[in-house]
């Protein structure tokens, strides 16, 4: 599910369901909906399920964003989902670097995280009594 707001789209999995152990990367774009050019920020605070913080980010855009353009911020380092439950940020898009204003927000479900995880360790085909590693030479 992408949250679509006024003037910013979450590229993440929100509300989606994620194997134990995998990797989060946040992806925010922003949208400059003002009739002139504007500087964006973000930030984002993204808690595991026993609420500690697992990553705290935010950046303002180098360069003025054109009426409609749009800017996409992501964090440089992801961060583990090596717990099971409810993930969840809070992100705000900001205009105005001198005299910052939110313009827009979320606050929720990041996503859940399973307690399953694996690794296969072997492959192998087992055809009348013969048996081999996968892919069978």
């Amino acid at each position: 599910m992408v949250i679509k707001n006024q003037s910013l789209f979450l590229s993440i999995a929100v509300g989606s369901i994620i194997s134990l152990g995998s990797r989060g990367l946040v992806h925010v774009y922003g949208r400059n909906d003002m009739s002139i050019a504007q500087k964006m920020g973000v930030s984002w605070v993204v808690w595991d399920p026993d609420g500690i913080v697992a990553q705290l980010y935010s950046a303002w855009e180098d360069f003025t964003s054109a009426p409609g353009e749009e800017h996409h911020f992501r964090t440089p380092t992801g961060f583990d989902l090596n717990k099971s439950g409810t993930w969840t940020i809070e992100v705000a898009l900001f205009m105005n670097f001198d005299d910052p204003v939110v313009v827009d927000s979320y606050n929720g479900t990041l996503c859940v995280v399973t307690g399953y995880a694996g690794t296969i360790t072997r492959k192998e085909l087992e055809y009348d009594g013969a048996r081999g590693d996968i892919p069978v030479e």
